[in-house]
C-alpha cells in the first residue's frame, strides 16, 4: 500500500471472534466493535501494525482456533480509536476477507481529520502555515540541515518532520509548489519577531517638535530652548520654531526675523532650514530638519 512507512509486530493473544474490530492502545488490543451474530470463536495470535501516516489504520489478524479444524487467517480493519477526537470516536469496518498467508492490502478510506477543514482555526495574516495546516498536496522541501530535498508529497514531508521532532513550515506559499522547511517553529517565530522589531526601528516615523520663542527672550531662556532643539535634531526629528508676538510687539517684527536668523546660525552644524520664516497672523514660523534626514 502506498504510504506505508514502517511495520511493528505487537504481541497479543486472547479470546476473540471473527468479525470483531480492535484498536491498539499502548501495545494491547482493545475490542471496539461488537461481534456479528454468525461469528465463530477464534484466538488472537498477533497484531501487525502498519503506520500509514494520516490514514492511521491498523490491520488486525485473527486466526481461527486450530481446535475448530480451520487455521486460515482472517483480516479485520479498524481505525485506531485513541487518535480520534474524544467527541467523534468513530470506527469503520470493511467486509472481512479470507486470505492466504499473505497480507491482503485492502483499500482504506481516508482518516477523518482531527480538525474541520471547512472551518480552520483562525490564522493571522503574518503567521505561516505549519504541519496539518498546509493544504498543498506537495511541497518543495528544504530539510532541517538546509539541503534542498526536492518536490515531495506533503504527507511524506510531515512524516519526515515528525521523525526529526520538528515542524513543517510553509515559508513561500506563492511558489509553485509552495516551499516548506523542516525546522523548530518556536525558534523560527522568535527570529521573525526579532527581525520585524528591528525593521520597525529603522522605519521610525519622523515627528515635528515645536519650540516657542518671544521676540524679547532673555539669554538664559534662549539657551534652554536651543538645547531642546538640539536634542530633537539628534533624535532625528524636525523642529518648528514658532515666534509669537503680543500686543504692540507686532510693530517690531524685524526683531523676530533677527532672532530666527540667530537660531539658524546656532543650529547650522546639525540642522538646515526646510521652510524659511514666514508670517502667519501674530506669529512667524520656521521649520528646520536634521542634516541628512531630508
Amino acid at each position: 500500500m502506498a504510504g506505508i512507512v514502517k511495520t511493528q509486530q505487537v504481541a497479543a493473544r486472547g479470546a476473540g471472534q471473527i468479525g470483531q474490530v480492535f484498536s491498539l492502545c499502548a501495545g494491547h488490543l482493545r475490542l471496539v466493535a461488537p461481534q456479528p451474530e454468525d461469528a465463530t470463536g477464534a484466538d488472537i495470535i498477533g497484531c501487525t501494525v502498519f503506520d500509514v501516516g494520516q490514514a492511521a489504520a491498523r490491520q488486525i489478524l485473527v486466526k481461527r482456533d486450530t481446535a475448530h479444524g480451520d487455521s486460515k487467517p482472517f483480516i479485520l480493519w479498524g481505525f485506531l480509536a485513541n487518535q480520534w477526537p474524544p467527541d467523534s470516536q468513530k470506527l469503520f469496518q470493511l467486509p472481512r476477507r479470507p486470505t492466504t498467508g499473505e497480507i491482503d492490502h485492502l483499500s482504506l478510506p481516508p482518516r477523518k481529520p482531527s480538525f474541520n477543514r471547512n472551518a480552520p482555526a483562525p490564522q493571522r495574516e503574518d503567521e505561516h502555515k505549519i504541519n496539518n495546516r498546509i493544504d498543498a498536496r506537495e511541497v518543495r522541501l528544504i530539510g532541517a540541515d538546509g539541503a534542498n530535498v526536492g518536490v515531495v508529497p506533503t504527507r511524506q514531508a510531515l512524516i519526515m518532520a515528525e521523525e526529526a521532532g520538528l515542524d513543517l513550515v510553509e515559508i513561500s506559499p506563492d511558489a509553485k509548489p509552495p516551499v516548506a522547511k523542516i525546522l523548530d517553529y518556536g525558534k523560527f517565530r522568535f527570529q521573525e519577531q526579532k527581525k520585524a522589531a528591528e525593521a520597525r526601528k529603522k522605519q521610525r516615523v519622523i515627528e515635528i517638535k515645536e519650540i516657542k520663542l518671544r521676540p524679547m527672550i532673555d539669554d538664559h531662556d534662549y539657551e534652554v530652548k536651543m538645547r531642546a532643539a538640539k536634542r530633537f535634531f539628534e533624535e532625528g526629528d524636525k523642529v518648528k520654531v514658532t515666534l509669537r508676538f503680543r500686543g504692540r510687539e507686532m510693530d517690531h517684527q524685524d526683531l523676530g526675523y533677527k532672532l530666527l536668523i540667530r537660531v539658524k546660525a546656532d543650529m547650522a552644524e546639525i540642522a538646515k532650514v526646510e521652510m524659511e520664516p514666514r508670517s502667519e497672523g501674530r506669529q512667524i514660523i520656521m521649520i528646520m530638519s536634521p542634516k541628512g534626514k531630508g
